[in-house]
Order: structure tokens, then sequence, then C-alpha cells
């Protein structure tokens, strides 16, 4: 949860600087939406094909199709490309989080239940301080480019 919370904000502050990169003003809201709606929809279908072919399979899929579209989000040169990266990303975010196993979901859940939504709302509070902060800060010193570049490793360490 803390590094898809941070992959979200780590990419907010460096938006007015994309927008201005690539003349997309009127396309911007869509970098977000075209991630979470990806995610969204990939996310049941991955816990069918997991249930299928077995979760590790799926699992890696996603982070693969994950890291492809963070990687072609930092290298697009116009809107509609860095929106279809997001989308790619975000299909990849998706499904591996769809490929949990049904018993780590369940235990997931009752381990947020026990612990409150505090705890949950306590990683987000947290990666929604420090994502603004690093993206503004690695905005500034290497380029928006490396907003989607930065989360590279973290996604890779998952699998």
């Amino acid at each position: 949860m803390f590094t898809a919370s941070l992959s979200s904000t780590i990419v907010s502050t460096a938006v007015p600087t994309i927008v201005a990169d690539l003349n997309g003003f009127e396309l911007y809201g869509w970098v977000f939406t075209g991630f979470m709606l990806a995610s969204t929809v990939t996310m049941p279908i991955a816990g069918k094909l997991s249930d299928v072919y077995g979760r590790r399979p799926i699992y890696m899929f996603g982070i693969a199709t994950y890291l492809a579209g963070s990687a072609l989000a930092g290298l697009s040169t116009t809107m509609l490309m860095l929106i279809g990266a997001r989308v790619v990303a975000g299909a990849g975010g998706g499904g591996d989080d769809g490929a949990l196993d049904r018993d780590d979901r369940g235990h997931l859940l009752a381990a947020g239940a026990r612990a409150g939504m505090g705890l949950v709302m306590g990683v987000f509070g947290v990666a929604s301080i420090i994502g603004p902060t690093l993206g503004g800060t690695i905005t500034d010193n290497f380029g928006w480019r490396w907003v989607f570049f930065v989360t590279l490793p973290l996604a890779s360490s998952r699998g």
C-alpha cells in the first residue's frame, strides 16, 4: 500500500511541469484517471486468472506490466503517450494486486479490522507527505521524467 500511495503522490507534484512541457493542459486529468481506471478494471480479472493459472505468474506479469508502463511514462513525448503509458502501468498495478491469494486478502482484511483504519490511514498519510516532497525535489533537480523512473526499483523489489 505504501508503494502504491507513494507512486501516486510522487507524480502529483510533477503534473504542472509535465503539462507545460508536453502542452497538454486539456488532458492532464487523464494522467491519474487512466491509471486508476485501468487498475480498477484489471484487479478482478487478475484475481480470476490467478485462481485458474496460479498466483505467481499473474503477479509477476502485473509487476512487469507496471514497470513497462512506468518506463514508457518517463520516456513519453506527448500527453497521449503519457496517458497510454499510465494506463499500462495502472493495468499492471491492478494485476499484481488482484493476484493476491484469497486467503491473504482475507488475512489482510482481518488484520485491517483488528488494527483499525488508523493503521491504513497512517500509511497513506506518511506516503502523502513523503510523495509530494520527493516528487517536487526530483522534478526540480532531475526533471519530471524521473518521477516515473524512481518507482522502478520500488516496484521491481516487490517481485
